[in-house]
C-alpha cells in the first residue's frame, strides 16, 4: 500500500493530515486511516472542512445541517509535475497553488 501522502505539495503548505511529529522511522504515520480509499470533502492545500450546525426555523426549531467547502478539482504544478487537487475556492483565488497550463 503506498502512502497517501507521496503527493509533494509546496514546502510552505502544510498538509491537513500530515505533522513532522507523526513521521515515524521513514514510513508514512497519519491522523486517518481512509487516506487512499476515500474521497473527502476536504481542501487539499488549507485543510478546509464541511463545518456543522442547525437550521433554525421561525419556531426556533433546529434540524442539523452542514456547510460544504467550495472545493474545485484543478490541475495544479507540484514541485516537477503536474497534479489534480481538490482545492477551495479561497484558495485558488489567494493563489497559494499554481495552476498549470
Amino acid at each position: 500500500m503506498s502512502c497517501a501522502l507521496s503527493t509533494q505539495l509546496p514546502s510552505n503548505v502544510m498538509h491537513p493530515y500530515y505533522h513532522p511529529a507523526l513521521q515515524q522511522s521513514g514510513r508514512c504515520v497519519t491522523q486517518r486511516p481512509f487516506q487512499e480509499d476515500t474521497v473527502a470533502r476536504i481542501c487539499e492545500v488549507c485543510g478546509k472542512r464541511p463545518s456543522v450546525g442547525h437550521n433554525v426555523s421561525h419556531a426556533n426549531n433546529k434540524t442539523k445541517r452542514r456547510w460544504l467547502p467550495n472545493l474545485q478539482r484543478v490541475k495544479a504544478q507540484v514541485g516537477e509535475s503536474v497534479k489534480r487537487l481538490r482545492v477551495c475556492t479561497r484558495c485558488i483565488r489567494s493563489g497559494w497553488i499554481k495552476k498549470a497550463a
